[in-house]
């Protein structure tokens, strides 16, 4: 009863260079630091807009340059035009911020602080309610992520250590069907998900949108042996295939279990769909496989 729900090829499918690099409020006092990261926001907002009609490139061009006009960059950081610039998309600081996912939050603030005209309007959530839960699924990626600095075992293990990320990408699994077609409509929402510069903002549109993903806190396991086995069973299935230190921890859950597969719920066995249903209702996986050990390890 393996079961992947994190994928780690969807994991690694968010490399470095597709990500927008980030920063989120408030500004630096710092004058240079303020400069800097105001400017680079600038310049990743100008880049994803390379794709656009000539207008809107011509318009991202100009904001660059008024940000870096109004924050007075080259003069706080002391470098020419041509060092400021390498300075800006220098890849040690790229990398430094590529994986928080808010550059779109921080360019809105710069634009406050500057007086630099309304601000960028941030992304919404697809208006089609089918299509939601993938989108919530793939920015609790993107999510886990930025909070694992790029490591992609780490961001697997931390969506499921997460709550609310957690109960996304279970959810996501459940409405699509099953693992294959969740992991396929997450993937196409990937690339949206990195480039909106507002993966807060989206989050707490997801919390909208799904208020049960706020309260999805832990709940005691079922009293029927044979249905807890099961749910046990599927929570260790997901550990395994993420591995890292909760996975050994979940193989040797499984392989208690296995003594008394058996007496497993059939009705839970012979559907996916109502094991992460069930899933959905006792709470964070990292609580339950906790729990699953202190009741059959």
């Amino acid at each position: 009863m393996r079961n992947r729900v994190v994928t780690a090829a969807a994991i690694a499918a968010m490399t470095l260079t597709d990500m927008a690099p980030a920063h989120a409020m408030p500004l630096p006092q710092d004058k240079a630091e303020r400069a800097t990261l105001c400017s680079r926001a600038a310049l990743v907002h100008a880049s994803h807009g390379e794709n656009a009609d000539p207008t809107e490139r011509d318009r991202r061009d100009g904001l660059l340059r008024s940000t870096i006009d109004a924050t007075g960059y080259f003069d706080a950081v002391g470098l020419d035009e041509e060092a400021g610039f390498a300075r800006l998309a220098e890849s040690g600081e790229i990398q430094q911020i590529a994986y928080e996912g808010n550059w779109l939050t921080t360019l809105n603030a710069c634009k406050q602080a500057y007086s630099l005209g309304a601000a960028e309007p941030v992304a919404r959530l697809p208006t089609d309610p089918a299509d939601r839960p993938a989108a919530c699924g793939a920015v609790a990626l993107v999510r886990a992520v930025g909070a694992a600095g790029g490591d992609a075992e780490a961001a697997s293990q931390g969506v499921m250590r997460d709550p609310q990320s957690a109960y996304f990408q279970l959810f996501a699994v459940f409405r699509a069907g099953d693992q294959d077609k969740a992991d396929a409509a997450m993937s196409r929402q990937i690339d949206w998900a990195v480039t909106t510069g507002s993966i807060d903002a989206l989050t707490q549109q997801c919390l909208e949108a799904f208020p049960a993903a706020g309260r999805f806190v832990p709940a005691p396991l079922p009293a029927d042996r044979g249905t807890a086995g099961a749910a046990c069973a599927f929570n260790a299935g997901v550990f395994i295939g993420l591995g890292g230190a909760a996975g050994e921890r979940a193989k040797r859950l499984e392989e208690k279990l296995r003594a008394i597969e058996t007496t497993f719920a059939p009705a839970l066995v012979d559907s996916n769909a109502k094991l992460i249903e069930q899933a959905l209702t006792l709470g964070p996986p990292f609580d339950i496989l906790a729990a699953c050990e202190a009741r059959f390890g």
